[in-house]
């Protein structure tokens, strides 16, 4: 009796051992799925939620860092633009009063220039009074009278006026007036007690 019972259960762990070797190669080949039948019976149950992916932190970590440098590139390229931006602002500065400076230098030049001219003109009208002070005075009132610019015959008077006074003589003016054109003479008179203006002067 009892070896008929080994009998029997090495018959059913033999049968057991061909029904996983059949099984087994049956998965190999793929026929049959053995997770799939386990766990139909029971055997085996998956939870996907369970599964977790070993490298998933770290590539939340590489995506946080990939992030940060974008943010960081677009800080910086900001950062750049408003470097050129201001680098712009002052140099459009730096031109505007390059200008100005040279427009000041300009003013300055003409300033001196405008000295040294009326410096000559007022040397060559002093020349020129002196010359008619040397002249018989019908012969100066006559060239005087033919110059058609009124406010330069004042400015010779002047002239006139001036060196007689360093000379410490009296002066011919008066005397040139009366010798003059009445209509002319009262007119130059008028002018000179009314204009303190210098005109530039284009007959000489």
């Amino acid at each position: 009796m009892k070896r008929n019972m080994k009998k029997i259960a090495f018959a059913l762990l033999l049968n057991l051992f061909l029904f996983f070797i059949l099984m087994f190669v049956l998965d190999l080949t793929g026929t049959i799925s053995l997770e799939s039948f386990f766990t139909k019976l029971g055997f085996s149950e998956t939870d996907p939620a369970k599964i977790e992916d070993p490298y998933f932190l770290a590539r939340e970590e590489i995506e946080k860092q990939f992030l940060a440098i974008i943010l960081r590139e677009n800080d910086l390229e900001l950062e750049r633009e408003t470097v050129r931006s201001n680098a712009q602002r002052l140099e459009d500065k730096e031109n505007e009063l390059l200008a100005l400076a040279r427009q000041l230098r300009e003013r300055e030049n003409r300033m001196a220039a405008d000295k040294v001219d009326e410096s000559r003109r007022s040397e060559r009208i002093r020349e020129v009074a002196s010359q008619y002070m040397n002249m018989p005075p019908p012969q100066a009132v006559e060239r005087i009278s033919a110059l058609p610019d009124d406010l330069l015959v004042i400015d010779i008077f002047r002239a006139i006026d001036t060196i007689s006074e360093e000379l410490g003589r009296r002066s011919v003016v008066p005397y040139f007036l009366s010798l003059m054109d009445p209509a002319r003479a009262s007119e130059i008179q008028r002018k000179m007690a009314n204009i303190n203006v210098l005109p530039n002067d284009s007959d000489f």
